[in-house]
């Protein structure tokens, strides 16, 4: 029987189905969380979700597609675990003052509160050199820059002299996008933009299109490996190697083709919530709108589905000040390495639980926290649960284990940072989901 595999990579589960290629039904599935920390990166849930299905029935033999589909760009962005990009912009003659000034890409809110760091560098491509472009992408490494972007004003007509940087940044290590790859459109200073948001998703993306490719390959796999993109369509895993941009809202995109193909939608409102964000889209007469992209207020050259995405999910961890609770999220309490307080099962901690390790991550081994009196020595503390995270994120403590406490809690419960555990029962997902969407 012919199958047709899609896998999707979210930022706490990792989902992977079969389906018959000829009725369209869902044959066999698999879940397991998304691995993070593992030394594979998310490519080793990727490994474990089709070992689940080939345990299940599937041959390898009989797979004729097989798509990917992932939020983890998505949620870079939306908290922030982005590479600072440095910017290096070119032009000539009288090109050259205002390319200067549009290719000063600045300080990009990427999410509230949640800031992409460029760094600039301009050269004037009369007389360009390969040691120019080497001792321009020199200084701005030793300015903190990770990923170098080059945009150069009509690169889209002749893009010379951007090719020449990625290949002077190939020879120095480091990674590099173009301008003239992102878009073919005319307008620097939103081509440029647009280049920084794929510079700053690029390492992390490439890395996890290497091993997701290699994982399909030792699974025995033959059918190429296709890339779920923003506007619905499908793209090589090579091309995702060059614009990473594209994979945003990509889980989102396959959210949707699943409501047009399973639930026969042809108006209404189709809401998905994750673990670490949530996507509301429209979908009228049979089909989901399509914009330009806009980030931080900003406008990209980039076609997405028309899908609002918010960084408040199933998963979101509680934020506190002065006792009460102001904001949930974007921080989710997998990506955090923290175990879930609502999935808990034993009374007393595990040795196993807490310390940020991946296997740490499964919810099946989660003890519980006990509500109301006899508490034990179940406490409350405010972590900052990854470098540049506000240190306001309610955690439960005991000993060495610490319990995230979550929109997937059902109980509201009144804690102290430092002090002891008193509680009461409410439904807290109302409150909570109603506070982080006003702001």
């Amino acid at each position: 029987m012919p199958y047709r595999i899609g896998i999707d990579v979210g930022g706490t589960f990792t989902h992977a189905v079969a389906v018959d290629a000829e009725t369209l039904r869902v044959t066999f599935q698999a879940k397991v969380p998304t691995t993070h920390r593992a030394a594979e990166g998310v490519a080793l849930g990727v490994t474990q979700a089709l070992r689940g299905l080939l345990e299940a029935g599937v041959r390898p033999g009989e797979v004729i597609f097989i798509a990917h589909s992932t939020t983890q760009a998505t949620n870079a962005l939306l908290e922030g675990d982005v590479a600072p990009v440095g910017v290096i912009g070119m032009a000539r003659g009288a090109d050259a003052l205002k390319a200067r000034k549009d290719t000063e890409i600045g300080r990009l809110e990427v999410a509230p509160g949640r800031f992409l760091e460029t760094v600039h560098a301009f050269i004037n491509s009369d007389g360009l050199t390969a040691e120019g472009l080497r001792a321009a992408v020199e200084e701005l490494r030793g300015r903190g820059a990770q990923v170098i972007v080059g945009a150069e004003a009509f690169g889209v007509d002749d893009p010379t002299n951007e090719r020449a940087l990625l290949d002077v940044c190939a020879e120095m290590g480091i990674p590099a996008t173009a301008s003239h790859e992102v878009s073919g459109l005319y307008g620097l200073r939103i081509r440029a933009r647009t280049a920084v948001i794929n510079a700053s998703i690029l390492p992390k993306m490439v890395q996890t299109a290497q091993m997701t490719a290699r994982a399909v390959t030792e699974a025995g796999i033959s059918a190429p490996l296709m890339i779920m993109r923003s506007d619905g369509g499908v793209m090589s895993i090579d091309e995702m190697r060059r614009r990473p941009i594209l994979t945003i809202l990509s889980g989102p995109a396959a959210g949707v083709a699943a409501a047009l193909m399973y639930a026969k939608i042809s108006d209404g409102i189709f809401v998905e919530v994750g673990g670490t964000s949530s996507d509301i889209t429209c979908i009228r007469n049979g089909q989901a709108a399509v914009q330009s992209a806009t980030l931080g207020g900003h406008k990209l050259f980039l076609r997405t589905l028309d899908v609002r995405t918010i960084g408040l999910a199933g998963g979101s961890m509680v934020r506190v000040k002065d006792g009460k609770v102001v904001a949930v999220g974007p921080r989710s309490a997998h990506l955090a390495g923290l175990a879930y307080s609502c999935f808990a099962k034993e009374l007393s901690p595990s040795p196993s639980v807490g310390g940020g390790r991946e296997e740490d991550s499964d919810v099946r081994r989660t003890p519980p926290l006990p509500v109301g009196e006899g508490a034990g020595e179940w406490g409350s503390a405010l972590i900052q649960p990854l470098a540049n995270d506000p240190a306001d994120y309610l955690v439960a403590v005991n000993g060495e284990t610490r319990l995230a406490l979550t929109m997937s809690c059902g109980q509201r419960r009144r804690l102290r940072a430092g002090g002891r555990l008193r509680a009461r029962r409410w439904n807290a997902g109302g409150a909570c989901a109603g506070r982080s969407a006003a702001r």
